[in-house]
């Protein structure tokens, strides 16, 4: 378990690069810990606050490093980072999969 935490830290600290590539460990830690973090985010609106406040601010500060580590792991498959466009606009993920 600390590793996979290290692999979160890693992956949240290394927003600049996105020429690399990323491993399935660096990818699953990373995915396992963030839904951890969301669903604590969401209990605490939810305890708390009752509207939410800590989610999207939570949500807005990981966006970035996460699109990044997935262009990281398209590269590490062999495909291009230009893949994850698709699914970062909503419209042309709908027509891509229509």
């Amino acid at each position: 378990m600390k590793t996979a935490f290290r692999w979160f830290i890693f992956s949240v600290s290394h927003v600049e690069d996105f020429h690399g590539r990323a491993g399935r460990v660096e990818v699953w830690s990373f995915v396992f810990f963030q839904c951890i973090f969301l669903a604590l985010a969401a209990g605490i609106d939810l305890l708390f606050t009752g509207f939410p406040i800590v989610l999207p601010i939570y949500a807005a500060l990981t966006s970035i490093p996460s699109v990044l580590l997935f262009i990281r792991r398209l590269h590490d498959c062999g495909y291009s980072g230009w893949w994850v466009f698709p699914a970062i606009v909503p419209p042309i993920c709908f027509f891509v999969m229509c």
